[in-house]
């Protein structure tokens, strides 16, 4: 045996931490404790600790505060202000971003308006010595403020007296990998242990936060309470107007008349479409074959620059073919509309204008283009505002087979909303439904009312908490078999009325990288009894080839 280091690399509030985090999500507290640690020390390296004396501070009883802040404009000083009064107090500071980007811009706003101190930054894309550096200095006590991604949940500070999520509704807060960590749910665990002040910073919190500030379990402060756009336009598709050659792009008459005057007036245009690529569905005429990816089964999508066909799931690339790989025929149809194809036709409608994408394959913006065609990338760029900004088509996010699919269109479309400078308009199939009604109204909490009210029907968060048992193999048949045999001694186990094995099904997605994926759905009051009857459970559920892992609170 060797020792591989003389002094704890993990205090005891941190060993602390795990533990709880370990209980909470269903993992071992050695995968919590990995999790904690930086990849260096993970692979076993030595390092000498230099760690300072740092004055413990008094117990303090932990706050949490819901910062509701619909334009964005106002929160930054909020931040400044309680981070300034933490280092005085001489308490360290957490701040977690949604993505490296957002993470790196506020470390350089702190750095600019707080001269006096050092800031950390932690995310997965730092090289590995960088990673260590940064730890060391934090575990040191030379660095007090530490701005990362969720990882820097686990930032070896002495003492914390204040965390700050940014946009805490953001679904990369969640690990995929196991553990399934939620690092806001670790954030809560952190500031009670510690008597931390946690400010949970949103335009559009989740559900489950705002329910709790309306009835006073956690502090409530509101800003900008009025959608700063002008005018909204909600476009029902059923019955709206297309010019003919406009209908395979999906724009309708009104939004044309709305690009059209936009760009009449010298202002700038966003139309926002979710889908990268340039045709979404390869199809053979002749005998029906629908290319699909070998390892995931999604369809795969043309990308008309390099002529190649790229599954979005687990990035399968192929040449696009020039005949059928089933019947060797050469009637291949590609339809549906990415954002390549919109780009590509847009280019053809306005041939005076500028045109440019921003995407996945397209990471630098435009800030000449009169129309700007974007997914989601676009909020990398939180500065950016437009006249116009039109929304193509929401309607696969809605219908997705999530209980959040609504709560997720509405927060992206606040988050388009703040980029509008002048009108917002959004085509839909759903024109009635309340996601859309809600913004069109400008009235934020309506939605929130219509929402909770069907969560509450359907016993969902925040009146239970969910939990997902996932099963994943090679062999279709054996992953549903084990799925149903799990869900059957799961039922017949229970005695407990807070739980409830409610159902099993395929995931979704199916199959993903040679992989099939099955779940098993329960919905329980108390988590930690769950979770310790869930682990009584798997500790005698074996199958060969089977890997099973637990999701709490799944996003």
């Amino acid at each position: 045996f060797k020792i591989i280091d003389d002094a704890p690399v993990l205090d005891k509030a941190l060993l602390k931490l795990t533990r709880e985090v370990a209980d909470y999500y269903a993992c071992s507290w050695g995968e919590a404790i990995e999790t904690a640690m930086p990849t260096s020390l993970r692979k076993g390296r030595r390092i000498e600790l230099n760690i300072a004396k740092i004055h413990k501070a008094k117990n303090k009883k932990a706050e949490i505060v819901l910062l509701q802040d619909l334009s964005g404009r106002k929160r930054r000083e909020v931040y400044l202000e309680e981070i300034n009064k933490s280092v005085y107090m001489g308490e360290g500071v957490i701040i977690l971003a949604p993505d490296k980007e957002s993470a790196s811009l506020i470390r350089k706003e702190i750095k600019d308006r707080l001269n006096n101190v050092e800031v950390g930054l932690i995310h997965s894309y730092l090289p590995e010595k960088e990673e260590l550096r940064q730890w060391l200095e934090i575990k040191s006590g030379r660095i007090r403020v530490v701005v990362g991604t969720r990882m820097a949940i686990f930032a070896p500070l002495a003492n914390p007296g204040l965390i700050i999520i940014e946009e805490e509704q953001s679904p990369v807060y969640k690990h995929e990998a196991v553990p399934h960590y939620n690092a806001v749910g670790v954030a809560r665990i952190r500031a009670r242990l510690q008597g931390a002040k946690l400010i949970l910073s949103s335009h559009s919190p989740r559900l489950e936060t705002w329910y709790q500030a309306k009835r006073g379990r956690i502090k409530y402060i509101l800003k900008d309470i009025d959608i700063s756009t002008g005018q909204i336009k909600i476009i029902d598709l059923h019955r709206a107007g297309f010019i003919p050659q406009r209908r395979r792009l999906r724009i309708s008459i009104a939004l044309e008349d709305a690009i059209n005057q936009a760009l009449n007036q010298g202002g700038r245009a966003l139309l926002f479409l979710n889908r990268r690529g340039f045709a979404i569905f390869v199809r053979c005429q002749n005998c029906g074959a629908v290319l699909r990816c070998p390892r995931c089964n999604a369809n795969l999508i043309l990308h008309f620059k390099n002529s190649m066909l790229v599954c979005h799931r687990c990035n399968y690339k192929a040449r696009s073919p020039r005949v059928c790989p089933t019947c060797n025929s050469g009637y291949i149809r590609y339809s549906g509309l990415g954002t390549e194809k919109l780009e590509s036709e847009l280019s053809r409608i306005y041939p005076h204008m500028e045109i440019a994408r921003l995407d996945k394959d397209e990471k630098v913006i435009s800030t000449t283009a009169h129309i700007l065609v974007a997914t989601e990338s676009i909020f990398r760029h939180p500065r950016v505002t437009f006249d116009l900004v039109g929304v193509i088509s929401l309607d696969t996010l809605l219908n997705r087979p999530d209980f959040r699919a609504a709560e997720k269109t509405f927060d992206l479309l606040l988050r388009l909303a703040a980029l509008s400078s002048n009108s917002l308009v959004i085509q839909t199939n759903f024109a009635e439904h309340y996601c859309f009604q809600a913004l069109a109204q400008k009235k934020v909490d309506s939605f929130y009312e219509a929402e909770l009210k069907f969560r509450r029907q359907s016993g969902l968060p925040p009146f239970k908490h969910i939990i997902i048992v996932k099963l994943r193999g090679k062999k279709e048949e054996k992953v549903a078999r084990a799925a149903e045999e799990l869900f059957d001694i799961l039922n017949k186990a229970n005695r407990n009325k807070a739980i409830k094995i409610a159902s099993h099904s395929r995931s979704v997605p199916h199959k993903k990288r040679d992989r099939f994926y099955q779940q098993v759905s329960i919905k329980t009051r108390s988590v930690p009894e769950a979770v310790k009857f869930i682990k009584i459970c798997l500790s005698k559920f074996r199958r060969s080839g089977i890997i099973v892992t637990v999701d709490v609170d799944p996003v």
